[in-house]
């Protein structure tokens, strides 16, 4: 849980960040569980601000039947084939009302904190097991031309990957199971069988439709006999087109996981009342510890330490004497480079004059971009560290963006007279900003160009400034990038791909 916009207020010198997995109210990133217990504490009524929430994911479903019904028909052959997760950002009022501002079909996995590890790793094995993605020996899977071990990778997949999911209690076994799937086809049978395996794998997920009082308010929003949902138009509801579906599977779902037993009572089914008993408790609990394992590098880091002088003396040496960098090397350690900068401007004593040359610079080079990149000038009249974080932020963009289009310039062999891949990819793990500098001012010099790692934004010419960052505003100018400069450099139209 956090305010909008994040992507921008992360940089804001402002912004505190918890470095404690442990602390789910810490910060300006919080848990929804640690939000929905300090509410609970002022006397808010989290259960109705729960089930509101829940009304507008079911409803925001129901409303956009439409593409994912169509989709799912025409695309997806057989149920198993894919799955899909959703990101629903909510605004809460004052009032506690829940406003829907938009649903992500890629919701964001990164981590920028200790506790965006811990969440979102126990959401992805959450995930991977409620979907019943099989845990399979690697060793076996190598064997698979081997009948015995094909058969224990069946019997591997028929096991329910419980480890990355928390143990919940479940009911009570029905032993009248035969009388239960009376009169159900084998298909539907198999349906019932999977929903019900769903629900003991779900982990943290809760289910929220079908479920007794969700198909009471939204049933009637499903056709009768298909049971797709109905979308609505100025004319009423009208149905989806049918592909060849002659079975309700979701009325037929709802009376085998909650039978009317007695209409005084309500719905019963043991493991599926459980729940229900307990579901907006379990929207308030803590994340559960998991195991912490930490992999000893101490002999990596200082063998880094020790060779990484002499990397760069080789890399330096090789430049010196012919060599230069490709066009992957010199974009890898020009993203590197950019990274530490965008490090120095998200400090809280950000230097106002390098996020000023960091604008300069994206003002010149965004139009480099094979993807369309919109750079906005912060308006003076921000304060320094509002002007600092919208830098920050739009040198994130840019840096993203850079990074995915270095991809496409990766060297599978060694060019001919360039410095080995290899050898520079061990520069890089350990280069620090000063290196890197070194390096690329290095070859600036050499070739009298930047091309090969700023395209046709870069110049051909002299260097300004004491380091690269005191040049960039200089060396993506247009007024320093024109032809009979261009005509100078020693690059030989390498970068051309």
């Amino acid at each position: 849980m956090h305010l909008c916009n994040y992507s921008i207020n992360k940089f804001h010198v402002d912004y505190v960040k918890s470095e404690d997995p442990d602390a789910e109210n810490v910060g300006h990133k919080w848990t929804l569980s640690a939000l929905l217990r300090h509410l609970r504490s002022m006397g808010q009524d989290t259960e109705s601000l729960m089930q509101r929430i829940e009304d507008i994911i079911i409803k925001s479903i129901l409303a956009t039947a439409s593409g994912i019904v169509s989709g799912l028909k025409q695309f997806v052959k057989h149920p198993d084939t894919c799955f899909e997760l959703f990101g629903f950002d909510i605004l809460i009022d004052d009032t506690l009302k829940p406003w829907l501002l938009e649903v992500n079909l890629t919701p964001s996995l990164g981590c920028d904190s200790p506790l965006d590890i811990r969440l979102k790793s126990a959401l992805i094995a959450d995930l991977f097991t409620l979907v019943g993605i099989p845990a399979v020996d690697p060793i076996l899977r190598s064997q698979n031309l081997n009948r015995a071990a094909v058969n224990a990778n069946k019997k591997i997949i028929s096991y329910r990957r419980v480890q990355s999911a928390e143990t919940l209690p479940q009911g009570k076994k029905n032993t009248n199971k035969s009388n239960k799937n009376k009169g159900l086809s084998s298909e539907q049978q198999r349906i019932v069988a999977s929903a019900k395996a769903q629900f003991e794998r779900r982990g943290g997920f809760v289910r929220i439709f079908p479920s007794p009082k969700s198909w009471e308010l939204y049933s009637q929003y499903l056709n009768l006999i298909t049971g797709d949902p109905m979308i609505s138009d100025q004319l009423g509801l009208r149905k989806l087109p049918q592909h060849h579906v002659n079975a309700n599977h979701n009325l037929m779902l709802h009376e085998q996981l909650f039978p009317v037993t007695n209409h005084n009572i309500g719905y019963i089914i043991p493991e599926i009342t459980l729940d229900r008993l307990s579901r907006y408790e379990r929207y308030e609990r803590a994340l559960v510890k998991g195991h912490k394992q930490t992999l000893d590098r101490r002999n990596n880091k200082e063998n880094l330490g020790i060779d990484m002088h002499k990397y760069k003396s080789q890399v330096i040496q090789l430049m010196q004497e012919g060599n230069k960098l490709s066009p992957s090397e010199a974009r890898k350690a020009f993203g590197l480079y950019l990274s530490y900068i965008l490090r120095k401007i998200s400090q809280p004593n950000a230097d106002p004059i390098c996020c000023d040359l960091v604008m300069k610079f994206l003002q010149h080079s965004s139009y480099n971009l094979r993807t369309p990149f919109l750079f906005t000038l912060p308006c003076n009249k921000l304060s320094n560290k509002d002007r600092a974080a919208i830098t920050a932020k739009q040198l994130s963009d840019f840096l993203h963006l850079y990074n995915r289009e270095t991809d496409f310039y990766e060297d599978t062999i060694d060019r001919p007279r360039t410095v080995s891949n290899k050898l520079f990819q061990k520069f890089l793990a350990a280069a620090s900003e000063q290196d890197l500098d070194d390096v690329l001012i290095l070859q600036t010099r050499l070739y009298k160009c930047t091309h090969s790692f700023l395209g046709k934004s870069g110049f051909a010419g002299i260097l300004k400034g004491a380091n690269l960052l005191g040049s960039l505003p200089h060396i993506t100018s247009r007024i320093y990038s024109n032809v009979a400069a261009t005509e100078q450099c020693r690059c030989n139209n390498s970068i051309n791909r």
